[in-house]
């Protein structure tokens, strides 16, 4: 995938040489496609032992202290809309769009004005492959932040709004010392493997989400009336997805990492007998603020 993507990117690069206004959605979607493609292979390959370690805590973190806690959380079941309205649909309509002969095309160097259009199922082929490629990506960048976000929100919707009146809950064997810390330490671990795997590709990741936004915004200001609806709509898509889903990233890094350094007053809040809030004192110590 890393490579099919890859060729992707070069392509569509390749054919905006040549092309038109009109093929730049797709362009800059599969180009975004490649680099956190290469992103993430880089993560891996590079860094073993730090996405190892990510797995390893995630893993040890769910079956060791959530299964046991029984802390699974419920979501409701969203079904998949039908088929049967494709049809209709202004992107997958039986017409053939104004920029698939030009990115569907197999050659890479020739100009796309000096060759005649592909057969339909030849676009159709090449728009299913590019649109598999980029809801791939985002369909991956979904499944690990869920998996994170699944994690780490068993406790803390549970033990980290300790002060907050509302969507506060609490489990009685999760109150316990012993128990208390565990989760502690658990979050804390998988925080630092964290940490540790995206911190080299934090700051590149920071640049090209903001001027890939400033791109996409620039290209809507500038080329809005030239735009076919496809194109528009990625274009659109990325420029407030990226800086939505980015801004939610660092905001909910940061807010796990300024309430991790508090959490362990939680207990205070609650109206518990003195003989076991003097019993709490005593592991005062061996319960520190998670230093992530």
């Amino acid at each position: 995938m890393e490579t099919a993507t890859a060729y992707g990117g070069v392509r569509t690069i390749s054919v905006k040489l040549w092309g038109r206004p009109e093929d730049l959605g797709f362009c800059l979607a599969l180009f975004l496609s490649a680099i956190f493609d290469c992103g993430f292979a880089m993560m891996i390959f590079l860094q073993p032992d730090y996405s190892a370690s990510v797995v390893n805590a995630m893993l040890k973190y769910w079956t060791g202290f959530c299964r046991s806690q029984n802390l699974n959380l419920v979501f409701r079941t969203v079904h998949p809309v039908g088929n049967r309205n494709l049809g209709n649909s202004p992107i997958l309509g039986a017409r053939p769009l104004p920029c698939l002969p030009k990115v569907a095309h197999l050659s890479l160097f020739l100009p796309s004005d000096c060759v005649s259009p592909p057969p339909v199922l030849r676009d159709w082929a090449g728009y299913l492959w590019m649109v598999f490629s980029v809801v791939s990506n985002l369909t991956l960048i979904g499944i690990l932040v869920s998996i994170y976000v699944y994690i780490v929100y068993s406790v803390f919707h549970k033990e980290f709004l300790a002060n907050c009146k509302t969507g506060y809950k609490s489990v009685p064997s999760l109150r316990q010392p012993g128990t208390l810390q565990v989760a502690y330490r658990g979050v804390e671990v998988l925080q630092k493997c964290v940490n540790l795997w995206i911190g080299p590709i934090i700051v590149p990741l920071q640049g090209i989400a903001t001027q890939f936004s400033l791109s996409c915004n620039y290209l809507l200001i500038t080329r809005m009336g030239k735009l076919d609806f496809p194109s528009l709509t990625l274009l659109l898509g990325w420029a407030g997805g990226c800086v939505t889903v980015w801004s939610a990233a660092l905001f909910l890094g940061g807010y796990i990492w300024m309430k991790g350094r508090r959490v362990l007053n939680s207990w205070k809040h609650f109206d518990w007998p003195m003989e076991e809030k003097k019993m709490l004192n005593k592991f005062r110590r061996s319960c520190r603020p998670l230093s992530v």
